[in-house]
């Protein structure tokens, strides 16, 4: 909590409640979730570049002919928390509201942001940032034709990373399916 510069945008906040169920429909636990509400973001003042790593059907389709044509195997995922924790822009403050339920601060005092929330405009740019400095670390490369999917080969294997937001697609020469058995 810090006093807020005059003339500095606070953007809204609000908690947004979800009751997850098993599949029997039993209630499996509770979640709750802070987000930003990046609609009172001003362009310009609280960001600059938006972005969201979605690939384009096309590549899903490919890579899906190469795994089906190959008989690889293709595992599915997400990241948990994806955009969650990224660091923002030292140079580029943020201010947020006081969470909604607590007790109000001083006059004029507001949150300052160090690090990415859902909703802010630039969440999704430096979760693929981070993704990308991971990915690049462990040696995969980025395709030309679109930039969300990830290759690397060891040594004659191929292993194929698709990254559509926080949900993630991979397939490789690795896991071959024969007659349900896996192989090397």
């Amino acid at each position: 909590m810090v006093l807020c510069p005059p003339g500095k945008n606070i953007i809204g906040c609000k908690w947004v409640f979800r009751l997850k169920r098993k599949a029997d429909g039993s209630i499996d636990k509770y979640k709750a979730r802070l987000v930003a509400q990046g609609f009172t973001q001003i362009y310009g003042v609280d960001y600059y570049n938006t972005y969201s790593p979605v690939t384009w059907l096309t590549s899903f389709c490919l890579i899906l002919t190469i795994a089906a044509c190959n008989n690889w195997d293709i595992e599915a995922f997400n990241f948990n928390s994806a955009y969650l924790n990224r660091e923002l822009d030292v140079d580029k403050e943020i201010y947020m509201q006081e969470l909604p339920g607590y007790e109000p601060g001083r006059a004029g005092a507001a949150k300052r942001l160090l690090k990415a929330l859902y909703g802010l405009k630039q969440a999704g740019q430096k979760w693929y940032n981070a993704l990308h400095a991971a990915a690049t670390d462990l040696g995969f490369h980025i395709t030309k034709a679109d930039p969300r999917v990830f290759i690397t080969c060891i040594q004659e294997d191929v292993l194929i990373l698709v990254v559509h937001v926080d949900d993630c697609m991979m397939t490789s020469s690795l896991l071959n399916v024969t007659n349900g058995n896996h192989t090397n």
